[in-house]
């Protein structure tokens, strides 16, 4: 008998190939003011300019159309002095929730995943920034676009209230010499509640992440730790340390049921960082619910009712939009949080 060998494409290897190489870097970028250029014939990143300085952010064609690439990866909350090439201020690099790409579908992460993988709680705010601008000598306290923004504006005031003049120098210093920035969740539940309910206007630090486009490397959680000790700053919370993959999985079974609360609370989520710094996130149900039924309430505010209504899919989602569609238009302008508690009230 004649054997034959055949070839045979693994097409399902090759796009998760594909997706890995489409968000790690292309190559080394040898200074700042190359990326500039980079960033600035990229056509799915938007500069905005304030003086001497430039934001650069990927669009929201971007976002809706999936095109990860090395500018669009890493245009999310990065500043830059236009005029030497230094980075003012920068936030993490885009990562994304499991099953949102190829590389992160679970199946997947079990051989993308280094172990450890320490879980993070996720905030449910917006993104605040704080660097060192060296030539006006100041601080950028920015939004994750634009210092001068109402978002900015938030955040600005949550800041110098939670910290004093001598503070801010100090900190000042600390970005001047560590040539760094602070990376925030800033939580204004007046101006800007979602879906998850706090109490009080409040930061939570998240990252001190070093200043470098070829490698942002993060000060490691003892250092935050201790910044945020020094300056009586909120810090996010390690939730959990998993060991292996049989950890990871049974804990991910865990979190993502329908009841599940962290430490009897509602939480948007986890982020998850591996031990070589690779990051993904998970959303947990009771979020995306109510993420879901203020699309929903947006549309019966708008036309009386939603035509997606392929998206009720449990008596709960079904009774909150029949009571929706009782509500006059000056109760359906509130927020999220106040129309499922006066829900709730009135059901009980």
């Amino acid at each position: 008998m004649k054997i034959q060998c055949i070839e045979i494409k693994n097409n399902v290897f090759r796009v998760i190939e594909e997706e890995i190489k489409s968000i790690q870097p292309e190559e080394v970028i040898v200074s700042n003011m190359e990326l500039i250029q980079k960033l600035r014939t990229n056509r799915y990143v938007r500069e905005s300019k304030f003086g001497h300085i430039s934001s650069f952010n990927f669009t929201k064609d971007a976002f809706y159309k999936n095109i990860w690439d090395d500018q669009t990866i890493k245009a999310r909350g990065l500043f830059f002095n236009v005029e030497n090439g230094e980075i003012v201020a920068r936030s993490y690099e885009k990562f994304f929730n499991i099953g949102q790409r190829e590389n992160v579908k679970l199946d997947n992460l079990k051989n993308v995943f280094q172990f450890p993988v320490t879980s993070y709680v996720k905030y449910n705010g917006f993104l605040g920034l704080v660097g060192y601008d060296s030539a006006m000598d100041k601080l950028l306290i920015s939004s994750k676009s634009n210092p001068n923004s109402e978002f900015a504006g938030y955040f600005k005031d949550i800041f110098n209230y939670a910290l004093d003049e001598k503070q801010q120098c100090d900190i000042k210093e600390y970005l001047k010499e560590q040539k760094s920035t602070l990376v925030f969740e800033v939580i204004d539940p007046t101006n800007d509640p979602h879906m998850i309910k706090y109490n009080f206007p409040h930061l939570v630090l998240l990252e001190i992440v070093e200043n470098d486009i070829n490698e942002p490397k993060k000060k490691s959680y003892e250092e935050l730790q201790i910044f945020s000790n020094k300056y009586n700053l909120p810090l996010k919370v390690k939730a959990k340390v998993l060991d292996n993959w049989r950890e990871f999985y049974q804990w991910y079974e865990e979190v993502t049921a329908d009841d599940y609360k962290y430490k009897n609370q509602y939480i948007e989520g986890f982020v998850l960082e591996d031990s070589v710094g690779f990051m993904t996130k998970v959303k947990l149900q009771y979020y995306g619910f109510w993420k879901n039924m203020r699309s929903v309430k947006d549309d019966v505010s708008k036309n009386g009712y939603t035509k997606y209504t392929s998206s009720l899919t449990t008596p709960l989602a079904n009774e909150f939009y029949g009571w929706l569609r009782q509500q006059t238009r000056e109760v359906l302008r509130k927020d999220i949080i106040t129309l499922r508690e006066m829900f709730y009230s009135e059901v009980e």
